[in-house]
């Protein structure tokens, strides 16, 4: 039943994603800023800075239904014009809208109410599959 329940999770977790559940931002040539991941990191936080894309709040576990957010600093560059792909707990998702200019920064925030209790991890994927960031949050009853 709980594989079910998480399979559920994740297919509305999906549809959100296609629907616009989840809010990017990028940002391009970014320089060092306090408060950004190492490149090819994922953090976690309760809000971010939609210019600089600082993380505030900064934690690996939050509770059900609070506000949680990422930051995800690429490994390498995406080229203008291409998109790159969400990957929750092996369960890839289109993020559908590059960017015009490229970039190697993208915030988004997560509806985690539909996440199960637990850890998850999350990677962005370009569009041949290798991973440009990865890091886990988990999210505590």
């Amino acid at each position: 039943m709980t594989n079910l329940r998480r399979g559920a999770s994740l297919l509305v977790a999906a549809v959100l994603v296609v629907s616009g559940g989840f809010f990017f931002f990028t940002r391009h040539d970014v320089q060092p800023e306090p408060n950004v991941p190492p490149a090819g990191t994922i953090w976690f936080g309760t809000s971010f800075d939609t210019k600089t894309l600082a993380v505030s709040g900064e934690a690996l576990s939050f509770a059900q239904g609070s506000r949680v957010v990422m930051v995800a600093h690429f490994s390498a560059t995406v080229p203008g014009g291409q998109g790159t792909n969400l990957v929750v707990d092996g369960v890839s998702f289109p993020e559908g809208s590059a960017s015009a200019s490229n970039y190697d920064l993208l915030g988004a925030v997560i509806l985690q109410a539909f996440l199960t209790t637990g850890p998850h991890t999350f990677e962005v994927e370009d569009l041949g599959g290798n991973s440009l960031a990865a890091g886990i949050v988990t999210i505590t009853p």
